[in-house]
């Protein structure tokens, strides 16, 4: 899921489009957590939209759902925001996917995690009939025992 989000992120702000958001001083520094939740909130809503009918057909994605869904993982951002340590990663991993939409090479190969690579922030996405979960959180990989 995150690896959806940073694609997604990167080809709406930093396209190839003279009117492309990478322009603006603030997403040559970082991409700002409410630009990604916007696009996590279209990806839920079209994700969930898949959940609910079942099909290949692509849903119906109303402002309304979407602005639903924003305000839904902006609560859950605003937790993690909380915590220190945790913003600071999600700060580093959005500096660093403004950094590979600039095209700097020496990030354009990385994954979707946290600068350090060991903490990843994961996308949670529950589908249940009738209910969806979506939250954002960091989780810490186990450490592997050694041989």
């Amino acid at each position: 899921m995150v690896q959806a989000l940073k694609d997604a992120c990167l080809e709406f702000y930093y396209s190839n489009s003279k009117k492309a958001l990478k322009n603006t001083d603030e997403f040559r520094r970082t991409i700002p957590v409410n630009a990604m939740l916007l696009v996590a909130a279209v990806l839920k809503g079209v994700i969930s939209g898949f959940c609910e009918t079942g099909t290949d057909k692509v849903p119906d994605l109303t402002a309304e759902q979407c602005r639903t869904h924003f305000v839904n993982l902006r609560k859950s951002v605003d937790t993690l925001l909380d915590i220190p340590e945790r913003r600071e990663e999600l700060e580093d991993m959005l500096e660093q996917w403004a950094r590979v939409g600039m095209g700097d090479s020496e990030y354009a190969t990385g994954s979707a995690t946290g600068s350090d690579g060991e903490d990843t922030i994961i996308m949670v996405y529950n589908c249940k009939v009738g209910t969806s979960l979506w939250e954002l959180k960091v989780e810490r990989p186990t450490p592997k025992p050694n041989a």
